[in-house]
């Protein structure tokens, strides 16, 4: 064997078991897929933020108010769901976004701490996009934006480094 493919072989081997480009490879993979989660976060917030300035208010009642449980194996998921109707300029709309950020909670009292500000039957404020009155939310206050996910995220960037 040649000088030039022994050492060709050498680097070939070393490379692969290089702790080092491993390490980096995973830090890259990690720190993508945080950034990819940031994104989201980034935009979901820039969507709130654009509602609060563009989007117009307008009376609503709930039609329907209650906790969605959904099991399998991970266990039980809990989800609030808020249904009203509301009419844009004499067109009924109905809707089931209570937030920009829905998620479903292992907790079911956090899920039924929306359900209890959202009883059936109670006269709502609507936000509603002028552009398109069939996207509508009812909460654009800071608490619909989760804080909490980004702390939550802090550790994993400084993995990803």
């Amino acid at each position: 064997m040649s000088i030039f493919k022994q050492s060709q072989a050498k680097r070939r081997k070393t490379s692969a078991t290089n702790p080092i480009g491993c390490l980096s490879l995973f830090g890259l993979i990690w720190m993508l897929t945080v950034l990819g989660i940031d994104g989201f976060l980034l935009h979901s917030g820039y969507k709130i933020l654009d509602a609060r300035e563009r989007y117009l208010s307008v009376p609503g009642v709930v039609v329907q108010s209650r906790v969605d449980a959904r099991t399998d194996s991970d266990g039980t998921t809990y989800t609030p769901l808020v249904e009203y109707e509301f009419e844009v300029d004499g067109q009924s709309y109905r809707s089931d976004q209570h937030s920009m950020f829905v998620f479903g909670t292992s907790m079911r009292k956090d899920a039924q701490r929306v359900i209890d500000r959202y009883p059936v039957g109670k006269d709502i404020e609507v936000h509603y996009d002028p552009d398109d009155p069939s996207e509508a939310v009812l909460d654009l206050s800071d608490r619909a934006i989760p804080y909490v996910l980004l702390l939550f995220l802090t550790p994993f960037h400084c993995v990803g480094l």
